[in-house]
């Protein structure tokens, strides 16, 4: 009884190559890390990382907060203002605009966070590495 040969399953084989990709750049990232950045800098930046994370993440619970309490009428800006007027309507807005500027300054912070250390990056949320 001869076996034929199976058919090449190209979506398991892709799964699996991205799987060892993933995996070898990990590596590659913690094997150059050393070479980077002392012990204790990596422990400090990765805390930083963890705490800059933390805050957008917050933050965007916040703004999401916020935005569905104010939709919570169903009304547009213009027809609260048309209900309520301008006044009482940006009082009722001020929470969601001042979540918004919150978001804004962590998103902004995580952002530069990422541009100036991609390495720490790279092995704390498991991407690739380009820097």
């Amino acid at each position: 009884m001869s076996k034929e040969p199976q058919p090449l399953n190209a979506e398991k084989l892709l799964a699996l190559l991205t799987s060892v990709d993933r995996s070898l750049s990990h590596l590659s990232a913690v094997a150059r890390l050393p070479h980077v950045y002392s012990e204790g800098a990596v422990k400090g930046l990765v805390e930083q990382y963890g705490k800059l994370k933390f805050a957008d993440s917050a933050a965007l619970e916040v703004l999401t907060e916020t935005g569905n309490k104010l939709a919570e009428d169903g009304l547009s800006y213009e027809q609260r203002v048309e209900k309520i007027g301008k006044e009482e309507t940006d009082r009722l807005g001020a929470p969601q605009r001042e979540a918004l500027e919150v978001r804004r300054k962590t998103m902004a912070e995580l952002g530069q966070f990422k541009k100036e250390h991609p390495l720490i990056v790279a092995i704390v949320d498991g991407t690739r590495c380009e820097g």
